[in-house]
């Protein structure tokens, strides 16, 4: 990372994508998370989840003041890589020193943390990719994402929704969608909280076959922490 200043970064290697708010600030600790596990929607890419979480490339990030206090992010990298395309034995990894493709992903997001609400984040991503080895057919990738984030000493309250198409050459687009809220107070030593999330996932999607439908419900718990050096989570 090469940063001269508070209000500029450009880092290179790899990251969590800013695609999502709860991937870029709860990567894989889960010590830092208040709920015992990931919603849905969270899933890493390598174990079934449908957002690119991990990336390889070069993420360039502005920090402005004024009373809305914007942050912008571009991020340029190889994206995900797939293996067996189109059957049940599609597998997608994260791509490292190569590219199955001469497309690279392009990801864009834009936040803002307003002065006169101390705690508040509200940002939308939008992410562009083409998925697939040139020599055969491939899979364009739109991500749309938006987030709504409210945290102080006592509150925590964590909104996102996701519309993702994944569409390969040739064929119709799939559209699939997800959706979480998750809310928590903090009483002394515990946390408890409450989380309710949606994924669906198209029928005819080409990166995902033979795991379409719908995950929804709630789910509540609560997190304990006696000591600086214990968290007890039940969920």
């Amino acid at each position: 990372t090469y940063s001269p200043s508070d209000k500029f970064a450009l880092s290179m290697g790899r990251f969590h994508s800013v695609i999502s708010y709860y991937n870029a600030s709860f990567p894989h600790a889960s010590w830092f998370q208040v709920a015992a596990n990931r919603p849905y929607t969270q899933a890493f890419e390598d174990e079934g989840g449908l957002l690119p979480s991990h990336a390889v490339g070069v993420s360039l990030t502005s920090r402005q003041g004024g009373p809305l206090r914007p942050r912008f992010i571009l991020e340029v990298s190889n994206g995900i890589g797939v293996n067996n395309l189109g059957t049940s034995a599609a597998t997608v990894d994260v791509q490292g020193s190569s590219d199955q493709n001469n497309h690279k992903s392009i990801t864009g997001a834009v936040q803002i943390r307003p002065v006169r609400v101390p705690g508040l984040q509200v940002g939308v991503a939008a992410l562009f990719d083409t998925v697939g080895s040139s020599s055969l057919k491939d899979v364009s990738e739109r991500v749309i994402s938006g987030h709504l984030v409210y945290q102080d000493d006592a509150w925590e309250w964590i909104t996102e929704g996701y519309g993702i198409q994944h569409q390969l050459q040739g064929a119709k687009a799939a559209d699939s969608s997800g959706i979480y809220t998750q809310l928590a107070r903090q009483v002394r030593t515990a946390r408890p909280f409450v989380r309710y999330e949606r994924r669906h996932l198209a029928p005819n999607d080409p990166l995902h076959v033979g795991d379409s439908g719908t995950l929804q419900g709630p789910s509540v718990g609560v997190r304990f922490d006696p000591s600086r050096f214990v968290g007890i989570k039940a969920q």
